[in-house]
């Protein structure tokens, strides 16, 4: 039996599994302190803790499991130098201007084509180099840096060391020589020695032997992946495919390849899976975000604006009758990768009702991703799709004919699953049969249109921020 423990932005997720279904879940929510000066972190101690109470409650179940495998999240940082510890997520936007500083540099691409990071406030390289402009008596008193998988493998084994997969989204890690980079680490005026080791995601250890307590067999631990690559890993034994898109609040469009590629404008991501695979795409932070502004401007609650939704979906016409949305209400990572950006209506006139207004705002939250799909992937190919967006068929008829590609709903492709199929080396597809959302050719070039209005008004944006 596997122990698979997802840690994501808001909760901390355990699944065990025996052969291959789930037998038990366990699942805490993670309190997260958010400042007006932009700072968003957490407390590793308290992920600690439910990780360890989850421990607790599956062995007053009876259930004796055999391997822990950790899935965590991409972008953390942990300054290791006092006893209140505060993990930097992904969020944090400290670093909102010395991302925009570094990114206008020739060196910026640099650390893009060694690490498969781009520059963003999201990425602990960004966020070092402002602790180190900002806050320099911090800075220099920090002995270690370290991401929460070294946090919490020392814990579990008494090892310090992270993986490839989270190494790879710190803008730090050299994934062509799979060391810690030696022009980002000059550049910060930092050693590797104040970084975690790091090893392949499939590696193990054992659990400590105070963990271990008197757990009948040894327990040994696979340090894992990350959160988003496990999920890629889980939507393509589940559903065949090797690209898929999770939009909930935030989403992602994640395409699974052999061999590490890079962009030559570094528009978007590639981080490592495992021994002979790399997820490549693109992070929004515009996604079921976007319809909760939405809801609160043209409704009494969330509740009753996602009843109202296919309703006012089918108000409009497909394209919103002109109306062009760039969904950027919390700035955007791809294809942007800037604080900076904002929100738009284009082509907004008197005649435009609500309907109009929500459907573009459905239709640019999609039109933004196609734009990074069309980055990725050039022919059609079966896309799986997963997330609370994706909960109304309207809505994945309506991606079906955006992307002009077959989709297909996932349920299985929680990184936990991601996890369990690591721990197992299952990398062959199921048998399971899927539905297949077909584009509607009717639609598909009415779409084509639309997007093409929203590309050009998008690479007009990227000239100017």
């Amino acid at each position: 039996m596997e122990f698979t423990i997802d840690i994501g932005t808001t909760a901390v997720k355990i699944v065990v599994y025996q052969n291959g279904k789930s037998i038990w879940t366990y699942q805490e929510n993670v309190d997260t302190v958010f400042e007006p000066t932009g700072v968003a972190y957490q407390d590793p101690k308290q992920i600690k803790e439910i990780i360890w109470h989850a421990m607790q409650a599956c062995r007053l179940k009876g259930i004796e499991f055999k391997t822990i495998v950790l899935s965590t999240p991409m972008h953390t940082l942990i300054p290791l130098q006092q006893e209140t510890l505060k993990m930097y997520i992904w969020s944090d936007q400290q670093a909102s201007q010395c991302a925009k500083k570094i990114k206008a540099t020739d060196f910026a691409l640099t650390i893009y084509q060694h690490t498969g990071t781009p520059i963003h406030p999201m990425s602990p390289f960004c966020k070092l180099a402002f602790f180190k402009e900002a806050q320099s008596d911090m800075y220099c008193m920090t002995p270690f840096w370290s991401d929460l998988k070294a946090y919490l493998m020392e814990w579990l084994t008494g090892e310090w060391v992270t993986d490839y997969s989270n190494a790879s989204a710190s803008g730090l890690f050299n994934t062509e020589t799979f060391r810690w980079d030696e022009s980002a680490l000059d550049y910060l005026e930092l050693t590797s020695s104040q970084f975690p080791q790091v090893t392949d995601t499939i590696h193990t250890f054992s659990l400590t032997e105070q963990l271990q307590g008197d757990y009948t067999e040894p327990i040994t631990v696979m340090i894992g992946s990350s959160d988003g690559c496990l999920a890629s890993l889980a939507g393509k034994v589940s559903t065949k495919s090797t690209v898929s898109v999770t939009l909930g609040t935030s989403g992602a469009i994640r395409v699974l390849t052999t061999k590490r590629t890079i962009d030559p404008l570094g528009r978007f991501f590639c981080y490592y899976l495992m021994p002979g695979y790399w997820v490549i795409g693109g992070p929004t932070n515009n996604g079921g975000k976007v319809l909760e502004w939405l809801a609160k401007i043209f409704c009494a609650s969330k509740e009753e604006f996602y009843q109202q939704l296919p309703t006012l979906l089918k108000a409009s016409v497909p394209g919103a009758n002109r109306l062009v949305f760039y969904p950027y209400l919390f700035g955007e990572r791809a294809p942007l990768w800037s604080g900076d950006v904002t929100a738009a209506y284009q082509g907004l006139k008197w005649e435009h009702e609500k309907a109009d207004l929500v459907r573009a705002a459905v239709e640019g939250i999609l039109f933004n991703l196609n734009f990074i799909k069309q980055l990725l992937i050039q022919e059609p190919q079966l896309i799986s799709v997963s997330g609370g967006f994706f909960q109304q068929p309207e809505l994945i008829r309506l991606s079906a004919a955006i992307f002009s590609t077959p989709i297909c709903y996932s349920e299985d492709n929680e990184p936990t699953y991601g996890a369990y199929l690591l721990a197992n080396s299952i990398f062959s597809t199921n048998t399971t049969e899927q539905v297949v959302y077909e584009p509607d050719p009717s639609l598909v070039s009415v779409y084509a249109t639309a997007f093409s209005i929203f590309s050009a008004g998008l690479t007009k944006i990227s000239e100017e921020i």
